[in-house]
Order: structure tokens, then C-alpha cells, then sequence
């Protein structure tokens, strides 16, 4: 190694090529490996595999290290410079320096400790307490600042200090939905119209984007309203979430206020005649949301249904058309 090294100095000393043309050399060859180390650092980072988190902080301390060596080169072999004594120089103005740039270390450090912890990583949707709450989904951690984006899209610069030093609140993802209902239904027919919402949730989530998780209903609380619970799922597009619940709450509306027969109208319970003419109307309703899904799956299957009605009613045969 010192045998290559004395030969390269020698080479740069040299009348042909002179030292700035060296320094030129030096300074091209250290563009190009510190973008290449920085793309094989991203490429590592991106890997389900590596333990550290795809935070911009990394790459830039690798490419910080590679201009040090690099400048220290230039200055050691081109300008002859001790390269050493600056460090020496640098060492004994520390303290000067480490208050000048107090609120920067701080940053660095706090970054370093937050990503290599794993607290936060890109991709998390949290909440930072502090004298003001932000909340956000992080996109990016830097040497300096992590950079979160809001729910209507704005840009939230945070210092590392800050997030180092406040508690921080991990929130659900925001592709994953939570809708909270109310279904008027009876309890025996609760599952049956669970199950209906859920599979007209999840033909009307199609059209929007791909689902992740299908949507599911769980019940919670029993009122006078009715029984409260919320609808939940996953979607694989953030950016879909409006589209996807305004389709979601399209689809799930018919079965939520148009099957009641558990009610409250001007303050006083429905009366048992009212909920067996209700029930009845429920099932009409559920028979005729059946045959119409029947014919637009299957035109086919339409006369079938139509001759099975017939049957079941003979007096209808006997009527004139």
C-alpha cells in the first residue's frame, strides 16, 4: 500500500501532469464513486433484508466520508498540505465549533438515534406531542430534519431534536380504513345484513383501487338507534382513501337505514305491528336485492327466478294477462 502510494505521488508530481490537473482528476474520480457508493447504500436500504431503515441519513454520511477522504487527498498529495495538523487544529477548536453548530450535532444525533432505534421509519403514520401536535405519514429522515406529510397533503419539516425528545405516537396506517355505522337491522338478521354491506363494500372498493384487507363489520354497542359498529379495511393506494370511502359509504347506505325494523321515530319505539310489517318489508327488500344481483351476474338466470316465483304463487298462473 505504501509502495502505490508513493508511486501515485510521484506520478502526481510529475511536470506533465501538474497538481491542479491531479486535483481535477481526484475531485472527478470522487464524484463518481460517492454517487455510486450512494446508489449501492439506497439499493441495500431497500432490501426487505437490511436492518436499517430507507432513511435519507445514511446515504449521506456515506457521502459525506467520501468527500473527507477525497479533499484530504487532494490537499495531502497535490498541495502538499498536512492534512493531519488540520485535524490537530479542528481538534483544539472543537469547542468553538460543537457551540456554533450545537442545534445541528443535535439534529445529526438525534436522526441517528431514531432510525438506528427503529422508532420511527418511513412509511409510519405517527403523532408527535409536543408544544404543538403534528401527525403525518414520514417520508423521509435526513441529517438534519424528518420530513412528514399531513392528511390534506402538507408538507411537515420536523427537527430530529424534537422527535428525539418528544413522545411520539404510532398511528394505525392510513390505507387501513375504519368506518363507524349504525344498522338498524334486528338481531336475527344482524349477520345476514353484516355479511350483505360487507360483500357490496368490497365489489364497490374494486372499482377503485386494489384492496389489501376485505372489509369487515364488528358490532359494539346496542342503542336505541340501533346496533353501532365499524366497517374496516385495507387498501393498497394512501393516496385512494377519500375515493375509496365516499364509494364504500355509496355502497354500504341502502342496507344501513333501508332494512329497519328496530327504530326510533319522534322519540317512541316502533310497535310490535309496526316491526312484524317492517320484518316483512326487510325480507321483500332482501328477496328483490337478490334477484336483482342474480340478473346483472347472469342474465340467464332471470327467467328462471321469474318461473320459480310463479310456481311458488299458482294463483298467478290463473290471472289473464
Amino acid at each position: 500500500m505504501d509502495t502505490l502510494l508513493k508511486q501515485l505521488e510521484a506520478l502526481i508530481r510529475h511536470d506533465v501532469f501538474g497538481p491542479w490537473i491531479a486535483a481535477v482528476s481526484i475531485f472527478i474520480i470522487t464524484i463518481f464513486v460517492a454517487q455510486g457508493s450512494a446508489h449501492l447504500m439506497r439499493r441495500f436500504l431497500q432490501r426487505e433484508s437490511s436492518n436499517l431503515p430507507n432513511a435519507s441519513i445514511f446515504i449521506n454520511l456515506i457521502r459525506i466520508l467520501i468527500w473527507v477522504i477525497g479533499i484530504s487527498l487532494i490537499l495531502s498529495l497535490c498541495f502538499n498540505i498536512d492534512v493531519s495538523a488540520i485535524i490537530t487544529a479542528l481538534g483544539v477548536g472543537g469547542i468553538a465549533v460543537s457551540l456554533g453548530f450545537q442545534a445541528t450535532i443535535a439534529n445529526l444525533i438525534g436522526g441517528l438515534q431514531v432510525s438506528m432505534s427503529h422508532i420511527v421509519q418511513p412509511g409510519d403514520n405517527i403523532k408527535v406531542e409536543g408544544d404543538e401536535v403534528l401527525q403525518g405519514v414520514v417520508t423521509d429522515i435526513t441529517w438534519r430534519h424528518t420530513t412528514l406529510v399531513d392528511a390534506v397533503g402538507n408538507q411537515v419539516i420536523v427537527p430530529n431534536s424534537a422527535i428525539n425528545s418528544s413522545a411520539i405516537v404510532k398511528l394505525a396506517p392510513t390505507t387501513k380504513v375504519s368506518i363507524p355505522l349504525v344498522v338498524t337491522a334486528g338481531s336475527g338478521r344482524l349477520t345476514h345484513v353484516a355479511h350483505v354491506m360487507e360483500d357490496a363494500a368490497l365489489k364497490a372498493l374494486k372499482h377503485v383501487c386494489k384492496v389489501k384487507v376485505k372489509p369487515q363489520i364488528s358490532f359494539t354497542e346496542a342503542t336505541d338507534f340501533g346496533f353501532r359498529g365499524t366497517m374496516t379495511f385495507t387498501i393498497a393506494a394512501p393516496e385512494r382513501v377519500s375515493s375509496a370511502k365516499d364509494a364504500v359509504l355509496r355502497a354500504i347506505s341502502p342496507y344501513i337505514h333501508g332494512l329497519p325494523d328496530l327504530k326510533v321515530v319522534m322519540g317512541q319505539h316502533s310497535t310490535v305491528g309496526d316491526s312484524q310489517e317492517n320484518a316483512a318489508q326487510e325480507k321483500a327488500v332482501l328477496e328483490k336485492n337478490r334477484h336483482e344481483e342474480l340478473t346483472q351476474e347472469n342474465p340467464a338466470q332471470e327467467k328462471a327466478v321469474q318461473e320459480e316465483a310463479k310456481q311458488e304463487d299458482p294463483a298467478s298462473q290463473e290471472r289473464p294477462a
